[in-house]
């Protein structure tokens, strides 16, 4: 599956230097109780036990690419300046994936709910609504219990002002603004 990832600055020197990255999370206002959930579908489902690394593998009903998709992003994910963009290629029964919609209002029923069998409830519905790899939809996001080096296909840099910086990245091709489909 394609996957489109934002890290930051620092968290790619350390992908660089170490190859993987785990507990990697940057979609923003999501309750901790839905990451948690999320985890746990993917240690029963995926086997490894991490908080998962959020990525988006569809916006509206196609599949993502960076040149196509990277000023897409931060609709989904948090994406900042200093931000490097990956693309990556990871195997379908590494991915947890939801419908974006789904997410949201799961996360808006269960964030504010103390009473934890409400949100054992909850959850099992949640659970019936992601699954194991890719599925269709309009904006899916998927998640992966760590980003490997080894399935990154290209990234890009963004600096304070949006614009691309250069950097290395293990020996990813970097993507330039002038590649960008909103460029040619």
């Amino acid at each position: 599956m394609r996957l489109l990832t934002a890290i930051s600055k620092k968290e790619a020197y350390n992908l660089a230097k170490t190859g993987k990255s785990f507990n990697i999370n940057h979609i923003p206002n999501i309750s901790d109780k839905l990451i948690k959930a999320i985890g746990e579908y993917m240690e029963k489902n995926v086997g490894y036990k991490s908080v998962p690394t959020c990525c988006v593998s569809r916006i509206d009903g196609e599949e993502v690419s960076l040149e196509k998709n990277y000023e897409d992003l931060s609709d989904y994910i948090g994406v900042a300046g200093g931000s490097v963009i990956l693309e990556l290629d990871v195997n379908a029964d590494m991915c947890v994936s939801i419908n974006f919609e789904d997410l949201l209002e799961f996360n808006s029923r269960v964030k504010d709910i103390e009473d934890d069998e409400l949100v054992k409830y909850e959850l099992e519905e949640f659970f019936d609504s992601i699954s194991l790899g890719k599925i269709d939809g309009l904006d899916i996001i998927t998640f992966i219990p760590f980003l490997d080096l080894n399935k990154g296909k290209c990234f890009m840099l963004l600096n304070e002002d949006w614009d691309c910086e250069d950097m290395k990245l293990g020996n990813l091709p970097q993507i330039k603004l002038e590649q960008m489909e909103g460029f040619k």
